[in-house]
């Protein structure tokens, strides 16, 4: 972030950039991060995105678009960076008449993989260590338990076990 720090010099990226932030600070970082990126590899500023010819800011995207899937890189990270530079022009009062089609821009790849935790989880992961394992960690959660609630109004004297027992 603190490398595209400098773009927020400019008082129209200043404005852009605390419209986003009143939304969410993340979002306003990574918007900032991707124009600024995407300008400094076409050797642009956020200002000259803004005022390019139509036609030239079309292509320039498009090409952006189609190198990128080239390189292998997923659809949504694509369709993420030209989120945050149509925000940039949108703020800047331009629009793209051309509709960027990109490949696999729904899929996401990363989550492939991930699985639905179930309510059965917690249980599989206690069953799986050893009865000593079980007992230190029905207890340790039980520690937890109660050291986050009001201690005055329990009556459970939880012993202090230290880890030479098990």
């Amino acid at each position: 972030m603190k490398n595209y720090r400098g773009l927020l010099n400019d008082p129209e990226v200043k404005r852009w950039y605390e419209n986003l932030k009143a939304g969410s600070k993340i979002t306003a970082d990574v918007y900032l991060r991707r124009v600024g990126n995407f300008c400094k590899i076409h050797n642009t500023t956020p200002s000259g995105l803004a005022t390019m010819p139509p036609r030239e800011l079309e292509n320039l995207l498009l090409d952006f678009t189609r190198s990128r899937e080239g390189e292998g890189k997923f659809g949504g990270y694509i369709a993420s960076i030209l989120k945050a530079i149509r925000s940039w022009l949108a703020h800047n009062h331009r629009k793209l008449d051309v509709k960027i089609k990109i490949r696999g821009a729904q899929q996401t790849p990363s989550l492939k993989n991930e699985r639905i935790r179930t309510k059965f989880g917690p249980a599989r992961i206690l069953l799986a260590g050893g009865e000593r394992t079980r007992v230190a960690s029905v207890l340790l959660a039980m520690q937890l338990t109660i050291s986050r609630c009001n201690p005055s109004k329990f009556h459970v004297a939880t012993p202090f076990l230290q880890a030479s027992q098990f």
